[in-house]
């Protein structure tokens, strides 16, 4: 359950892939993707307090009788099938923190925001096709595309098919399909902790020590359907990366921004000036 190896979103290997789409270089753009799809799936959002899950009584295994290992599985099962989920994460760095906001929808889509230290943020759009949608501020054009973008793209959306690496980089996070089967990569055994509350919410603790020490630390609901509520764990840097997800099965609405604010890769790079 380390966040930072499991759950764990390189934002900066989908920066780097952009910026090489921007410059045209295909052979630095495949291999960041590549680096940025394999780091992908991620999800969570921290110190949300409203949000709590729907609680359905007959829904509810005891987890007090559970084991450790059969509680980790029913949260995951949980988290597979829901059909909504409100998402923020942090993942923490040397230069700075690493944010992921996002609200994700099976029936609908996703939306939110991504921001890296020192390279700015964007916002996120993936709607029901899987058409992905990225609108960076001005400060990560400019990481992307130099003072020239900034000028030219302010603004803009842009816009990629869902076999596109690079943009679906940004948004492998939004499937609860993928982020489910991060829970657990088999690495270590987990051990039931103490039974708390987190946000108001009842919920058990479950624990892992990796081989270099580093402790995480997950909570799952007790009240209702087995969704887990948060993870926080230390990254290996010294950091503690966190995620909190709430808000399950509230519907999300998701809008496709205007024809008229979205350009494609060709047009950024022709507009990047490569």
């Amino acid at each position: 359950m380390r966040i930072s190896r499991t759950f764990g979103v390189t934002l900066s290997c989908a920066a780097i892939a952009l910026a090489a789409t921007a410059c045209g270089s295909s052979a630095k753009s495949s291999d960041a993707a590549a680096a940025a799809g394999a780091a992908a799936p991620a999800a969570a959002n921290s110190g949300a307090a409203s949000g709590a899950p729907a609680a359905d009584a007959s829904a509810a295994p005891d987890l007090s009788t559970m084991t450790a290992d059969q509680i980790l599985k029913a949260s995951e099962t949980a988290l597979t099938g829901a059909q909504a989920v409100k998402i923020d994460m942090t993942i923490a760095g040397a230069t700075g923190d690493q944010r992921i906001k996002l609200a994700t929808d099976s029936r609908s889509g996703c939306t939110g925001n991504v921001s890296m230290p020192g390279q700015g943020s964007a916002d996120v759009i993936q709607d029901k096709s899987k058409t992905t949608y990225l609108k960076p501020d001005d400060t990560y054009w400019k990481t992307l595309g130099g003072a020239k973008a900034v000028v030219a793209l302010h603004g803009k959306w842009l816009s990629g098919p869902p076999t596109d690496p690079t943009m679906a980089g940004m948004v492998g996070f939004c499937d609860l399909k993928a982020l489910s089967s991060q829970m657990d990569d088999g690495s270590e055994k987990p051990t039931k902790g103490q039974a708390t509350t987190l946000n108001g919410q009842p919920a058990q603790t479950l624990q892992e020590v990796a081989s270099d020490g580093t402790k995480s630390t997950l909570w799952v609901a007790t009240k209702g359907k087995p969704y887990p509520l948060q993870a926080t764990g230390g990254n290996g840097t010294g950091g503690t990366d966190k995620i909190t997800l709430t808000d399950y099965d509230v519907p999300v609405t998701v809008t496709a921004p205007p024809a008229d604010q979205v350009i494609s890769a060709a047009q950024l790079k022709a507009l990047a000036g490569h």
